[in-house]
């Protein structure tokens, strides 16, 4: 029987190339919420205009060049990066930080853990032409050894375009579907099951801390691709970037409400983020006037800003 030839033996065709759901800026919460149930990422074109993009870019310039190129291989040597956003651009803070569709992911990802978030860390991150692409990682490892486990997801991260982002200039590297697999699984994923978070200025990429990511390598001669890394977490958790030293209480109390609840001037779940004002001259003496925790020593962490807690004060509560 004469053999088949290589041309007539039929080939499996090749599996289609993976892609990050990116929905318009006028999409539901519920829509953006499925995509992250799914793929652990989705991204929405247009969040902020390119104008507020710009001015927070400018706001933060000043700062990255004070800084200087990251000095260890993981931050990259070719990167900048600096934080403290709240504290220096009030852009980000009305136009990000209370972003609805962002802060709607935040609360369907993280209230069946805790009863308020806060902020992770927020980060201006400029990836200089030449760079190589960051190693993966999961952004719950700034937590080092997980002692959560997989059934819990303790954080909710994002990277905002504060320029356009492409495959060449270092867009974001996500692995869809990783988010589900166990946290002991292989940081090592091929090209195949990567996707690129190219984007135009002004969109985000949301994803959660348990996806495996990246950032990209910078092959372009002259474009740098500055992005910003805006995280929240359960507020039970330790923040990755200290908000009362980077947004202590003087620049926090000029602050919107909701704000200074992000940072973390607020009580969390049932006990934690009470203090004892440090001077004699400090306690209150009429407890009328304030919220106190447990009598006129322990206050809550609004009493530090000049004000009482909200009643209504908690999750955001967005409609789907």
């Amino acid at each position: 029987m004469p053999g088949l030839s290589s041309s007539s033996v039929s080939k499996a065709p090749p599996k289609p190339k993976k892609t990050l759901v990116s929905l318009p800026p006028t999409c539901s919460l519920k829509d953006a919420i499925a995509a992250l149930e799914r793929d652990g990422a989705v991204i929405v074109q247009g969040l902020i205009s390119q104008e507020d993009a710009n001015t927070i870019s400018n706001d933060m310039e000043p700062f990255l060049k004070l800084a200087g190129a990251s000095n260890n291989d993981f931050a990259g040597f070719q990167t900048f990066r600096s934080g403290a956003l709240a504290a220096r651009s009030s852009t980000f803070n009305s136009k990000v930080l209370l972003n609805p569709i962002f802060l709607g992911l935040a609360e369907h990802t993280l209230a069946k853990w805790c009863e308020r978030f806060h902020i992770m860390a927020t980060q201006v991150i400029k990836i200089m032409p030449g760079e190589k692409a960051q190693e993966f990682h999961r952004d719950r490892q700034a937590w080092g050894t997980d002692l959560l486990g997989d059934q819990v997801e303790p954080q909710l991260a994002s990277i905002w375009a504060l320029s356009e982002f492409t495959k060449e200039n270092g867009a974001t590297r996500i692995v869809p579907g990783t988010h589900k697999r166990p946290l002991d699984y292989g940081l090592k994923p091929t090209e195949d099951d990567v996707c690129y978070a190219e984007m135009p200025k002004g969109s985000a990429v949301f994803y959660t801390g348990s996806a495996i990511h990246s950032g990209g390598a910078n092959v372009t001669k002259d474009v740098p691709r500055v992005g910003m890394h805006v995280s929240f977490a359960a507020a039970w958790l330790r923040q990755e970037e200290n908000q009362y030293l980077s947004v202590p209480p003087g620049i926090a109390k000029t602050l919107d409400i909701r704000v200074q609840e992000l940072l973390g001037y607020a009580m969390a779940d049932k006990a934690l983020g009470y203090f004892s004002p440090p001077r004699l001259n400090d306690i209150p003496t009429d407890v009328e006037n304030h919220e106190a925790f447990g009598g006129n020593d322990t206050v809550s962490p609004e009493f530090a800003l000049g004000r009482r807690p909200r009643k209504e004060a908690g999750f955001v509560k967005l409609k789907l």
